[in-house]
This record gives structure tokens, sequence and C-alpha cells, in this order.
């Protein structure tokens, strides 16, 4: 297979003139006979790594993949561009499995997508055996090592695959895996020698802003009126707060809401995916597992209503939005409760110490992230393996919105404090050191008589809420630590250094909020483009073969290639071909109708 055939398979079939990053070095290093370790961040493209070589080999390669709810989607989009494509779950009736096995084992098709459960049974096993399969390709491949962030007992048993296809080729594809993670997928996966690819995991068209949650309630709703008319996600942690603040924000905006969790009914999971899927102006309020396998692109923020455990899944929630390359905003709003609250599951999972201890490690990652005054960008390309050094410029704290103040005095006072008290063997909550510090003459100050302390009073510059803030920060910095079991303030190795006046204490400025009218941060000349006559024709377009082929309306034209068939305004076949995302097939499907659509407009 030549450089020329699959940039021609690339062209013909999904409409692109060039591959992307490492696209095309992953494609010609698997056809050449490697397995494949692949780390690609969420919108990097990872799918066209599989899905290239799977046309122009010969066989069938088999897609293993956890999302059966969304195999029908993935199957219909690759359908539409004339690929040979077919699921097999547990969805689909007996008669239909069995067309689908005809197919499988007489060649005709190209890419099956089929779970890790299915693969794994011995019928599937029986029907492969009798197949020509060109490679295997695992997606969410994190799912297979014991120290990945979303790891599923299913997934081991993928390393049968070896032992039943020796000389089959596998590509492990995820987006978020650290150097213990990938050793462990190439181990469980049996990868022999694979060749490793990792993206770069800079998204230069996001945004990072991390905010208390003090706030959260007044800056959501602001939120969403700075991004009027786009689309947008809100998660939550829990179900419970995914349907209050969809109960409230149905009351007090007049934006199109839906709700989606694992205790609404398939059906109305299912409507809401539909809505999500075919509307621009739509804000879904979600748990953290809705999104995983859905590539719409024009998903243009995302408010993380409380921190995510770790920094990958942050990373891979605020990676749904911009995957079509255009500015979006990740927004996230943390607390100490959210620590503390992660905390205690850790605490009393069943764990191995040896993954609580990970686990506590990277919870606390993820809370420093939320609290520093570096970088987030550099943080996270730091974090997962990229060495910069480099202020991205795309970050709240690069833009300067993260006002600063030194706090040594006021965190060498509650230090103070602390030690203090654990002088006397006492051991409090952030509270009782507020009240302390502030001279009030609480139950717990009165009853143990910590109002003879000389540090009694000495903290009245500040409010009970810069106490705490300050306090957070001085955990997230490791200044103090909670003692899970009673949830009280220790003293760390680190403190002494800020009792000693040995270092400086910097914290971000804490101030209460005012409502202040903002401008939308996304206005730009596609907002406009998107208000003319052509853009929302073309639009209706969109949606009429949406409906017809029973797809979501981004499958058939994504906002992007609206915007550029409304700005370039092709006039032939040959000008319509040189649009990005339009090649041969989408030509035969849609070519005429935008070219007679653009020409009425004229």
């Amino acid at each position: 297979m030549t450089t020329d055939s699959i940039t021609s398979v690339l062209k013909t079939h999904f409409g692109h003139d060039s591959f992307r990053s490492q696209q095309r070095e992953i494609i010609e290093g698997l056809l050449a006979g490697n397995d494949i370790l692949t780390l690609m961040p969420t919108g990097g493209g990872k799918s066209l790594c599989y899905q290239v070589p799977a046309i122009v080999s010969e066989g069938m390669a088999i897609v293993i993949s956890p999302l059966i709810s969304l195999m029908e989607n993935q199957v219909n989009a690759l359908k539409m561009k004339d690929i040979k494509a077919e699921y097999l779950n547990s969805s689909l009736e007996f008669k239909r499995v069995l067309e689908i096995q005809e197919r499988m084992i007489a060649g005709d098709i190209d890419l099956l997508y089929m779970s890790p459960e299915r693969l794994n049974s011995p019928n599937t096993w029986d029907i492969l055996s009798k197949c020509t399969i060109s490679f295997f390709a695992i997606d969410e491949a994190h799912c297979v090592s014991q120290w990945g962030h979303d790891f599923r007992k299913d997934y081991l048993l993928l390393g049968h695959i070896k032992e039943q296809f020796p000389q089959t080729k596998i590509i492990a594809l995820t987006a978020t895996a650290d150097l213990l993670v990938r050793r462990d997928i190439a181990r469980q996966l049996n990868l022999s020698e694979p060749l490793e690819f990792i993206s770069s995991f800079n998204r230069e068209n996001i945004f990072y802003r991390t905010e208390r949650k003090e706030n959260a309630k007044f800056r959501i709703s602001e939120i969403i009126e700075e991004h009027r008319g786009e689309c947008g996600i809100i998660y939550c942690p829990t179900i419970k707060e995914v349907e209050k603040i969809y109960d409230r924000l149905t009351e007090e905006t007049d934006k199109n809401v839906i709700m989606y969790h694992g205790k609404m009914d398939h059906k109305a999971r299912q409507k809401s995916l539909n809505v999500f899927e075919n509307e621009d102006d739509i804000l879904v309020i979600a748990t953290v597992a809705f999104g995983m396998g859905i590539d719409k692109p024009n998903v243009r923020y995302v408010i993380h209503n409380g921190m995510a455990k770790n920094l990958e899944n942050f990373y891979q929630e605020s990676g749904r939005a911009g995957r079509d390359g255009e500015q979006s905003y990740s927004y996230l709003f943390y607390g100490l409760g959210d620590l503390t609250t992660y905390m205690r599951f850790i605490t009393m999972s069943e764990m191995t110490d040896g993954h609580k201890e990970l686990n506590t490690k990277k919870l606390n990652q993820m809370y420093q992230f939320c609290e520093s005054l570096d970088c987030r960008t550099k943080i996270l390309l730091n974090y997962f393996g990229e060495e910069n050094n480099e202020d991205c410029g795309h970050c709240d704290v690069c833009q300067g919105q993260v006002p600063k103040r030194d706090a040594t005095t006021a965190a060498r006072k509650f230090l103070s404090a602390v030690y203090r008290e654990q002088t006397r063997q006492k051991r409090f909550g952030i509270q009782h050191f507020i009240d302390l510090l502030l001279g009030k003459m609480s139950e717990k100050v009165i009853k143990f008589k910590s109002n003879e302390l000389s540090v009694f009073g000495i903290g009245k510059e500040l409010s009970k809420e810069e106490w705490k803030s300050l306090a957070e920060t001085l955990i997230a910095q490791d200044f103090l630590s909670i003692n899970e079991r009673y949830k009280t303030l220790e003293l760390t190795p680190k403190s002494s250094i800020l009792l000693k006046g040995e270092c400086e204490f910097i914290v971000r400025e804490f101030k209460k909020r005012k409502k202040v009218k903002q401008s939308t941060p996304s206005s730009s000349a596609h907002s406009e483009l998107e208000q003319t006559p052509l853009y929302q024709t073309l639009r209706e377009y969109r949606g009429q073969k949406a409906d017809e082929f029973g797809v979501p309306a981004y499958q058939v034209a994504t906002n992007k290639l609206l915007q550029n068939l409304a700005h370039y305004r092709p006039q032939t076949k040959d000008d319509l071909l040189k649009i990005s995302g339009i090649g041969p097939v989408i030509y035969e499907k849609y070519g005429q109708d935008f070219l007679s659509i653009i020409n009425a407009s004229s």
C-alpha cells in the first residue's frame, strides 16, 4: 500500500487533503506489520488511525470499544462515507447477528465494532477463526490497565487476542495514559515491541479557568449567558446534583436545557442524546460518563461543577469542547469538599494499598492544579510526560485573570494556631481555627479554653471566607494535611519551612463577586456568518438529510463545513472539492444540492 493510496482514501471517504499530527506515521507503521501504542488527546483524530488502514487492508479490522450505546452512531457515520462497517452487540436481534456473521466470513466487512464482552464469548472466537482479520484496534486502551483511571475487568481478557491470533497486529489507542499505564497496556495486551506514538496534549484552542465553588451558582448562570446560542456541557459528580441544576436552570433561563444520567430510562437517555447531537443552542447537564465516544465537533464550553478525581478525567471531560479546533472554554469549579469526598471514597474502598496510594497522589495533583498560580497547560503537559516550560497564553493564569497576593504573614498565623493546639494534644477542623483566629467564642473555643492561647484573635484582618480560602490553599500546597479518620488539620514536614519564614506564601486573591455584565467570549466572524440566509438554508438542508438517514446533523456536515460553504461560495464541482471535509463520496451524496443552494442564494 503506497502513500498515495492512503491519501486517496482520506480524500475520497473523509474529504481531507492531508493527515494531522502523527496520523500518517501511525497508519504506515500499522500497515508495515507493527503493533502500535497510540496516545492522542481527545479530538486529535484517533479514529482515522484505524479506519483508514482498515479500508486499504485485506480482511476485516476488529474495533474493541466499551461504548455499546454509541456503536450504532459510529457505524452509521462510516456507512454515510460508503465504508463497509457493522457492529455486534446485545441490542441486535438474532437474525441480524447471523446476517453480519455471514458477511464477516465472506469478507464483506472492513470494520467491525464490538465490546470486549462480545469478543470474549466462545462463539465469537469461533466465528473469527473463519474470517480474514487485518488487525485489532483497542479503543480506550487505558481501560486494560489496573493503574489507569478507568480500569475495566473485561479488558483484561483482551490479552487472549495474541493467543488466538499470534500473527495479527494490534493498535491500542487512548487519550490519557502516563508512562506506568502505557507500559501496563503493552504488557496486558502482549504487544510485541510496539511502536509508540505520543501526540502533544496542548489543546491550543481551549481556554482553561478554575474558580472556587463559593460563587459557582451565580457564575454558572453568568457563563451560560455569555455563551448564548452555543452548545455546552455541565458535568456534575452526582445524579442529585444533575437534577438540582437542571431544575434551577429550566426555571431561570430560556436556553434549551436537557439532562443525562444513568437512572434515566433508555428511551429518555436516547432522546436527550438525539437532541444534543442535532441542536446547536443546547446545554446538557450530565454525570461524567456522558460524552464518551461522542464526536460532536462544536461543543463550545464545558463546565465542571466539581473537581474531577484526577487530571486524566479532567482532561478527557474538558477535551469534549472544541473538537473542531475553534476557540472553546473549560470552566472548573472546585472546593475542599471535593477533595475530602473523594479521599473518603478511596479510604473506604477495597483497593489495594498500592492503588490507594496512587489514587490519593492523583487526587492531590488534581487539587493542586485547581489552586495553582502557574500556567495550567504547562501543568497538564508535564503531568502527561510532555516536557514544557513555556506559558500557554490560553489559561486564566497566563491571561492575568488570577490576581495574586502575598499571604505569608496570614499563613504563618494559621499554622501557628494549628501548632498551638497540637502541642496541647488537641486537633480540630478548619472552622475551629477560623473561630480561634477571629477571636470568636464558639462552643469548642470555650470548651477547650482555646481563648487562652496567644493566637486567639490575631487574625481579625481577614474575613471568615478569606481564612477558609487560605486554609484550603495551605492544604493544596502541602503545608497542612487532613487526617482522614477525624477530618482534622495536621502540620506537615513543609510547615516548619513556612513557620520559620524560609519561604513566601503567594495565593490567589479572594474576591466576592458582584454581578458584572461581560461580553460574550465567542463573538466572532463565524457567529456573524451563521446568521446569513445562505448558512441558515444550508443548515435546514443538513437537518433534512440527517432526519432522512437517521444520523446526527454533524455527521452530514459539521458547522465548520457549512461556514466554509457560506464563506467561499463554491460554484463548481472542482471548487467544492477544494473545501476541507468534502471528498468524492460526500460530493456524490450532497454536492449538487450544495451547489444548487449556493447558486440560488447569489
